[in-house]
């Protein structure tokens, strides 16, 4: 658990100058991180059989509150974030609506990820890396705009869960409409500084972050990675003249 803690430390002091001028609470993601990593400890611990996690996530989660293991969740977590959670069911729907403005709903925000990290992991370990063209978390239904270039492909990767997939194995593909044209497909990015990008497809208009250092890939914690690839935003105000005045490009833009 310390190690996992200290590799996100150590990512976040050698990449936090990507975010070109966004700031990280320190202190707070790590207590977060470690926190989580207790969570995901007790439920390995606590399943009584690995096959609860063959369900969906909501089926997990239900399967939780039945069998009193998510109050129990949701109670160490409220003791490490000093927020007492007086109606569990009423934070998880808070939860579910997006309203984690209540603090009762930020608890229950940080127990649900665990579990969904703990169901990524198992998915990964059971199916390996799987070829989907979507935006769309197939875990916990997230959407995400964060892709990795890699030497084995296009990936996404989820903000929420940290479940990564293909979808592509060889040329740059739009998560969101399919499209693979490259005359439609640009990537924004620095003259020197290539290690983050902003994709956009022409044919849906879409946006999306991408990581093209592969070694930020291989030395960052995956759930961090979607945090880093907003240094991309930056190149934002290159896409508009394109907007304007559509034209093709090529991936070199």
């Amino acid at each position: 658990m310390d190690s996992e803690v200290e590799k996100l430390k150590s990512a976040i002091y050698r990449y936090k100058h990507l975010l070109k001028g966004g700031t990280i609470d320190l202190e707070k993601t790590l207590q977060l991180e470690e926190i989580e990593q207790e969570l995901m400890k007790m439920l390995r611990d606590k399943l009584a059989s690995e096959k609860v996690l063959d369900k969906d996530l909501i089926s997990i989660i239900d399967t939780m509150f039945r069998d009193s293991l998510l109050a129990e969740l949701v109670s160490t977590a409220s003791q490490k974030l000093d927020t007492p959670v007086d109606n569990i069911e009423q934070a998880y729907k808070d939860f579910l609506t997006g309203n984690i403005e209540n603090n009762e709903a930020k608890v229950v925000f940080v127990v649900i990820q665990a579990i969904a990290r703990l169901k990524a992991e198992h998915e990964e370990t059971r199916h390996g890396i799987v070829d989907m063209i979507t935006a769309t978390c197939p875990v916990c239904g997230a959407i995400t705009r964060t892709m990795t270039q890699e030497s084995t492909g296009y990936y996404m990767v989820c903000p929420f869960c940290g479940y990564k997939w293909r979808v592509s194995k060889s040329v740059l593909t739009c998560p969101f409409c399919g499209n693979k044209d490259p005359l439609s497909l640009g990537v924004f990015t620095g003259k020197k500084d290539r290690r983050l990008g902003l994709a956009w497809c022409q044919s849906c208009d879409i946006t999306w972050r991408i990581i093209l250092d592969e070694r930020i890939v291989k030395t960052v914690p995956r759930l961090f990675l979607p945090v880093i690839s907003f240094g991309a935003e930056i190149y934002r105000g290159s896409i508009e003249p394109y907007r304007e005045k559509p034209s093709n490009f090529s991936n070199d833009t």
